[in-house]
């Protein structure tokens, strides 16, 4: 008996950190190089059941040190949110999760490093804004669907993505190359509740968040 529970206090103390955790963050993983303006998903996954009142988001710019808020008020049911990365550049930037518990201790996880480049020192003469400056999105708001115009001089190969004000993907509506001309791509809103969503357009490294509403 006694070497039994030897050797499971040895087990215990082999366990790396990341295994005693209640909230594991998934995405970003660290290492990965973001630019301001990106739209990114970030993802955890919760490991152990608590009366959770909500899930919390930061970001940091300095390793650490100091924490800014992304959202407080996530609800219980969400494991993921749209991040729109801010204009500042960091190499030590980092993601935190927090599992805010009622009665309980609250729980978190942090990744590691990653870097958030600014985007004008990536598109010089204002490219970014030159490439989607013919985009718009109408009606808006819209009854029963809106559509989406743009004309470019140069192909490219855009993705375009749905998010409610959760943070949370609720439709992919394109993903193709587009050659240089004219385009119209229908946006239904069959699927959707009435509200605000988010309508994100990327390109390479570049993207752009349009807000649209949906009434019924």
């Amino acid at each position: 008996m006694k070497t039994i529970i030897i050797l499971a206090g040895l087990l215990f103390l082999m366990l790396p950190n990341g295994a005693l955790a209640h909230v594991e963050l998934i995405n970003p993983q660290g290492g990965e190089t973001f630019y301001s303006g990106d739209t990114v998903i970030i993802q955890w996954k919760q490991l152990a059941t608590h009366d959770t009142q909500n899930w919390e988001l930061y970001y940091s710019t300095d390793g650490g040190m100091n924490w800014e808020v992304i959202s407080k008020n996530i609800g219980v049911s969400f494991r993921e949110f749209a991040w729109l990365v801010p204009d500042e550049a960091s190499t030590k930037a980092k993601i935190k999760v927090l599992m805010n518990n009622l009665s309980d201790q609250d729980y978190e996880d942090i990744s590691p490093n990653f870097i958030i480049e600014n985007t004008t020192s990536i598109f010089a003469n204002n490219s970014q804004d030159a490439l989607f400056a013919s985009f718009n999105i109408f009606p808006n708001p819209s009854l029963s669907g809106s559509q989406i115009t743009f004309e470019i001089e140069h192909g490219e190969w855009f993705s375009i993505y749905l998010f409610n004000t959760h943070g949370k993907q609720v439709g992919k509506v394109w993903e193709r190359f587009y050659p240089s001309g004219s385009h119209n791509i229908p946006l239904s809103n069959k699927d959707l509740k009435p509200g605000i969503y988010f309508c994100v357009v990327k390109a390479g490294n570049a993207s752009k968040t349009f807000k649209i509403q949906v009434l019924k």
